[in-house]
């Protein structure tokens, strides 16, 4: 399984929920919205923690958000009829969309033993997250071109090609 990041997850609701933005308004769920909206809280419970929102009260309000939506759809399947099905107030996928908007796709890996060797902790810290940025494109079949992370171009630029390539014995560019 992938690593989902906050990005896809806007882009889902920018695709799949797109009713969802914009002025604020209740909808009546549908089992065509009742599956995207389970499409969304199944992605949002495959986020990894630490691409969640930081702020208290965004974090706050996106979990109220995915709790509402919940509830909503669990009423939803107890409706016998669909002149009865409950209605979910649009701006709650609004919330969410938002507060992930601002989070970023990657993070360090402060507790790594990769890259130990690397006194510079900061540059370091450069390097892991270039490494998992790549590890993730890896995992999302990005593999279209060479990958040669930012902080490694730096290494290179503005040396000779008669280095000898032993001191990056371990570099590996991925296709």
């Amino acid at each position: 399984m992938s690593t989902v990041v906050p990005s896809q997850i806007v882009e889902f609701i920018d695709t799949m929920l797109l009713y969802f933005l914009g002025e604020p308004r209740s909808i009546k769920l549908s089992p065509p919205i009742c599956g995207a909206l389970r499409g969304l809280l199944r992605l949002i419970d495959q986020l990894p923690g630490a691409l969640y929102p930081s702020k208290p009260q965004t974090y706050g309000r996106f979990i109220q958000s995915q709790e509402s939506i919940r509830f909503t759809l669990q009423l939803a399947e107890n409706q016998e009829a669909y002149a009865m099905a409950p209605q979910l107030a649009a701006d709650e996928v609004q919330i969410i969309r938002d507060a992930l908007a601002t989070c970023p796709d990657e993070f360090a890996p402060i507790h790594s033993t990769e890259l130990v060797f690397i006194q510079d902790q900061e540059f370091r810290k450069t390097l892991l997250i270039d490494l998992e940025a790549a590890r993730s494109a890896l995992s999302h079949a990005e593999r279209r071109r060479y990958l040669l992370v930012p902080s490694l171009r730096r290494c290179f630029s503005g040396q000779s090609s008669s280095r000898s390539p032993k001191r990056f014995r371990g570099l590996v560019l991925v296709r």
